[in-house]
Order: structure tokens, then C-alpha cells, then sequence
């Protein structure tokens, strides 16, 4: 369910991103990828200061705080 929220929140975000992403996820290493990538977008985005870095293994089990923090971080920035 994450990676379908996350997925979707950044085709709002950022559409160009949105189509580079790996998608849809049908095994473990595409889910791997796709986090790969998702983890690098927070990278950039923290960078300017608009999301919250987390750390990439907090993407795998996305049941913490800051996770959620995250997501919320993610669904402002989709409106």
C-alpha cells in the first residue's frame, strides 16, 4: 500500500519523475529499484528543503514516525 500511495503522490508532485519511476512492481527487484528511486527523490527534495531525508531502510518496513511524517510531507506538496 506505501508503494502505491508514494507512486501516486508523485505523479502529483512531479510527473517527469512520475515517468522515470519503475513500475508497475511484480517482484522483489523491481520493488527494490522502485525504492531506490523513491529514496533518491527524497534525497533531491530534502535537499531544497521540502521533505524530511529518511533514511533508505525505513522504506522497506514503512511502519515508523518519520514515515508518516514523510507521507504527510508528500500529500502537502501533492496539493
Amino acid at each position: 500500500l506505501f508503494n502505491n500511495i508514494s507512486y501516486y503522490l508523485l505523479f502529483l508532485i512531479d510527473p517527469q519523475v512520475h515517468t522515470s519511476l519503475t513500475w508497475p512492481l511484480y517482484d522483489t527487484k523491481v520493488e527494490r529499484a522502485f525504492r531506490s528511486e523513491l529514496s533518491t527523490f527524497i534525497s533531491d527534495y530534502a535537499a531544497k528543503g521540502l521533505l524530511t531525508d529518511v533514511r533508505p531502510s525505513y522504506l522497506v518496513h514503512p511502519s515508523c514516525f518519520k514515515v508518516s511524517v514523510l507521507m504527510y510531507q508528500l500529500s502537502v506538496l501533492a496539493v
